[in-house]
């Protein structure tokens, strides 16, 4: 499954969901309650993806709301380094993240 977790405004999310159609989830704070990186955004999104925690990798440009939450959720958080230097917690591209992910799948354990 393709989830997007994000706090983007309310008047964003037609835009980003015309852009991105083909996601399973969207879980948008403003209909949430709720902003990354707050727990109860990364337990909202586990439950609307219905899979264990472990089983979700995130990725994105922000560590705090982006790694380092999702982690503390018990998800594999990645960051994504837009400078162009990625070091073993990150990436520099969507694409090396997605090949990353699709290598390394969760193993039963977690």
């Amino acid at each position: 499954k393709l989830a997007l977790c994000s706090n983007l405004a309310a008047p964003y999310a037609i835009p980003a969901k015309l852009l991105l159609p083909s996601f399973d989830v969207y879980g948008w704070s403003f209909e949430i309650g709720t902003i990354k990186p707050e727990p109860a955004i990364y337990r909202q999104m586990i439950e609307q993806l219905g899979c264990e925690a472990s089983a979700i990798a995130m990725i994105g440009d922000t560590l705090q709301a982006d790694m380092l939450g999702p982690i503390g959720q018990g998800m594999r958080g990645y960051h994504l380094q837009r400078e162009g230097k990625a070091d073993q917690c990150g990436f520099v591209s969507l694409m090396d993240f997605a090949a990353h992910v699709l290598q390394y799948p969760p193993s039963a354990n977690g």
